[in-house]
């Protein structure tokens, strides 16, 4: 099976790109708004826009490139129409924050927000072992190949040894059987076993039949 390769920071279920985001989102509350200039200000919010469109592309947009262009801009275009009100949002929550008690408020919104982004980036990593593993299990084709004569002729001998009623459609069903190993790994020790174990035809095996006797199977 053969899995696409993505650059680190285009791969929301990368290690190096859920570090930088949550370093850098969670960075974001850090800075007051307040405090800018109208050209600050203005700065603050373009670099945000990019940023929010950045993280939506990549995280919301899937795999097609047309896709995440389309969810970046859409999201950079409505982070800078609503900046104003963001900063309005901002300025409250600092400020019921202090009301209540608590010190150096925007770094605990920091971390709030740093919180939320790593929660985001564990549940993208989750669901991305999980398509992996749906992926391997639909790729791995099924390996069929022909019985060992020897495990053929033990399980054609069964069938007839207590004189079972339906012994003769059992017999005939060898000639439909087969080894099936999952993967290519598994198939060296499956022929090993086939190959180098003990003959199966020069062990005695019983079977109780109808009448409680136990004849032995022979080859």
């Amino acid at each position: 099976m053969t899995h696409d390769k993505q650059h680190p920071l285009a791969d929301p279920a990368s290690p190096v790109f859920g570090i930088l985001s949550t370093a850098i989102i969670g960075a974001v509350p850090l800075i007051d708004a307040s405090r800018l200039d109208d050209r600050q200000r203005r700065a603050v919010h373009v670099g945000t826009a990019v940023l929010t469109g950045l993280y939506i592309g990549v995280t919301v947009g899937g795999t097609r490139l047309p896709l995440r262009v389309l969810a970046g801009l859409a999201a950079a275009a409505a982070a800078l129409r609503f900046a104003d009100v963001s900063d309005v949002i901002d300025a409250r929550l600092e400020e019921k924050l202090r009301r209540a008690g608590t010190r150096h408020p925007r770094r605990w919104m920091a971390a709030g927000t740093a919180a939320f982004t790593v929660a985001g980036f564990l549940s993208d990593r989750a669901a991305a072992r999980r398509a992996q593993v749906r992926a391997m299990l639909d790729d791995e084709p099924e390996q069929v190949r022909p019985l060992d004569p020897r495990v053929r002729g033990l399980l054609e001998g069964i069938p007839g040894a207590g004189g079972t009623a339906g012994a003769r459609e059992l017999r005939a069903q060898p000639d439909h059987l087969a080894a099936e190993t999952p993967d290519r790994e598994n198939a060296g020790p499956v022929d090993s076993a086939l190959t180098e174990g003990p003959d199966p035809s020069e062990a005695v095996y019983t079977v109780d039949s109808v009448d409680g006797t136990s004849p032995p199977i022979g080859s």
